[in-house]
């Protein structure tokens, strides 16, 4: 694969993991393959139906997203990845000329991409960070139920300022950020701050509203019916780990009380809720 003057990245977002993995997948290119990243682009699966009958540039990279035949450079980890038999084919035939890396096994795409190129990156401490807390966030590996709602670190932080209707451009102002800063510094910048000050306090009240509605199923999974509250953002995603519970989650359902209320995938709870998203 020739140096890339010019090279679009395309990045799964809004997602911590998919954010990272550019940030690796930028510096692996441009640090040991020549390329300029000269356009960022944020993609999600709402362009699942047309990704394929898209063309992209000639020199283009994918991370954390959909197969497609025409990247230069493409890395994933979902079981979906795929959309259909002949992709596949074509992901199996462009192996020998491309750079196309896929493991559905690997918990997360930061860390397929830090298996193979964390040897030859540019600031191993640095990169190394963000890898380790992309591959804890994406596989819902939380040391506790606390630190998955309200975790403190630098990580963390940024991954809940996710969880709000961010425009393409925070998230791209982030992925370069992290290409020059660690987390600490990113999580300390005042947009990131003012954001993740707004999702601690909407999550309380989302956590308020839940109170009096949620109750134990003898499976140990939380089950709730409940109104949100103005401005209330209420945690849903898939089924979390931590160290003291193997397994454990929370199951709702609500009613639209107001269009601000927010369902957020950004920590790990088990949901059936309808996402605002």
């Amino acid at each position: 694969m020739s140096g890339a003057s010019d090279g679009t990245l395309f990045v799964h977002y809004p997602c911590f993991d998919g954010l990272v993995s550019g940030a690796i997948a930028s510096d692996y290119l441009e640090t040991n393959r020549g390329w300029t990243i000269g356009r960022i682009v944020t993609v999600n699966y709402d362009r699942q139906a047309s990704w394929l009958a898209e063309e992209l540039p000639q020199n283009s990279a994918v991370v954390d997203f959909l197969y497609h035949p025409a990247a230069t450079f493409w890395a994933d980890h979902h079981a979906t990845t795929f959309l259909n038999d002949e992709v596949r084919i074509s992901f199996e035939c462009y192996l020998r000329e491309r750079i196309h890396l896929y493991d559905r096994t690997a918990p997360s795409c930061a860390k397929l991409l830090w298996d193979h190129f964390g040897a030859v990156s540019s600031d191993v401490e640095r990169y190394g960070e963000m890898a380790y807390w992309a591959n804890r966030t994406d596989s819902a590996e939380y040391a506790s139920v606390e630190e998955a709602i309200f975790g403190t670190s630098p990580a963390l932080q940024i991954n809940a300022t996710l969880a709000l209707r961010n425009d393409s451009e925070y998230g791209i102002r982030l992925l370069r950020s992290m290409r020059t800063m660690t987390l600490a510094q990113i999580a300390a910048l005042p947009e990131v701050r003012s954001k993740a000050d707004e999702v601690r306090e909407r999550t309380e009240i989302g956590l308020r509203d839940i109170a009096s509605a949620v109750r134990l199923e003898p499976s140990g999974i939380a089950v709730f019916e409940a109104r949100p509250s103005e401005n209330a953002i209420i945690n849903r995603s898939r089924a979390m780990r931590t160290r003291k519970s193997p397994q454990c989650g929370i199951r709702g359902s609500t009613s639209k009380a107001s269009t601000s209320a927010r369902f957020s995938e950004s920590t790990a709870v088990a949901g059936t809720g309808e996402s605002l998203r």
